[in-house]
């Protein structure tokens, strides 16, 4: 809550879309009204973007976090055809960092079946930047970075 106390007094909440990740309680956005992109999709300057909360279920916690089972059927659910995915974790391709880290399937599942241009993310405590064989651009951010559409 105390960084998103910052961020609010510099930018208005109503510009504001947000995801929660490992150490976001559940009712964190709606104590501050701010918009929860989770499971859904909006379109901005003609850019269909749609959200993926949480992470890997690495250990039993009060945060959003799923079986890779989980995220593949929350995933299935989720609007089709985004040009752009936000998601707090990465996708699951290989065991590349520890459990905690490793990315979940359902991500991966909604980048290829929906052929998503960008790729954006957090979690992994490392900024970087990638493309995928079936064109997807991924963008790891850590911290924070300004993107504009």
């Amino acid at each position: 809550g105390c960084e998103l106390e910052k961020i609010l007094k510099i930018v208005p909440k109503e510009r504001i879309i947000a995801l929660r990740g490992n150490h976001d309680s559940f009712e964190v956005y709606n104590e501050y009204g701010i918009y929860n992109v989770n499971g859904k999709a909006f379109t901005y300057k003609g850019v269909k973007l749609a959200g993926i909360e949480g992470s890997f279920r690495y250990k039993k916690a009060e945060f959003p976090s799923y079986t890779h089972y989980e995220s593949l059927y929350l995933a299935s659910k989720m609007p089709q055809k985004a040009d752009v995915l936000l998601s707090h974790d990465c996708m699951f391709t290989e065991s590349k960092y520890d459990m905690a880290h490793s990315g979940l399937a359902g991500i991966t599942y909604y980048v290829y079946e929906n052929a998503v241009q960008w790729h954006i993310h957090g979690h992994i405590h490392k900024s970087y930047q990638n493309s995928y064989i079936n064109g997807t651009r991924e963008k790891s951010i850590y911290g924070c970075e300004y993107l504009e559409i």
